[in-house]
């Protein structure tokens, strides 16, 4: 586990990209960010490892895009849970995927990438259709999705 937390900015001609990596703890800081009002900001959240209290709270005072729109792509478990507990670490940014918890009886437990726009709202009994494991068998949901989704505003 990489414990110093590391964002690395990526930009290009519409996008300015921002990858998190390791622990969001007491020495997490966002960088400062070119002020450019016609780029859209993507945090990529896919490798952090884990957050705790005091990670949230620099997440939150540090935070430099209040007054821009912001997609958070592929949420690691750790920060969905602390969108969960903490629903206004969001800031206003829209999550468009996140890793899911799910056991596979062959594999043990596995995180599955789903994107928003692929979970069925219409349907109450399926919400999330999972794909088949590397194994060939079917994984079963290892979380209560509709408190996994409470900081989607999807939840049942």
């Amino acid at each position: 586990m990489d414990v110093k937390p590391r964002v690395v900015v990526c930009e290009d001609e519409q996008t300015i990209t921002l990858k998190v990596t390791g622990v969001i703890n007491a020495e997490f800081a966002w960088p400062a960010i070119p002020n450019e009002q016609n780029k859209s900001v993507r945090i990529d959240l896919s490798r952090v490892d884990f957050i705790n209290s005091v990670g949230v709270r620099n997440w939150i005072h540090t935070y430099p895009f209040k007054s821009k729109k912001v997609d958070l792509i592929d949420v690691s478990v750790h920060v969905m849970d602390s969108f969960n507990m903490t629903p206004g670490m969001q800031l206003g940014g829209k999550v468009l995927s996140f890793f899911l918890p799910v056991y596979c009886e062959n594999c043990e437990e596995t995180f599955e990438l789903i994107k928003v726009s692929d979970i069925n709202l219409n349907d109450p009994e399926v919400k999330i259709i999972l794909k088949p494991c590397v194994c060939g068998s079917q994984p079963q949901l290892d979380t209560d999705v509709d408190s996994y989704l409470t900081c989607l505003g999807l939840s049942a």
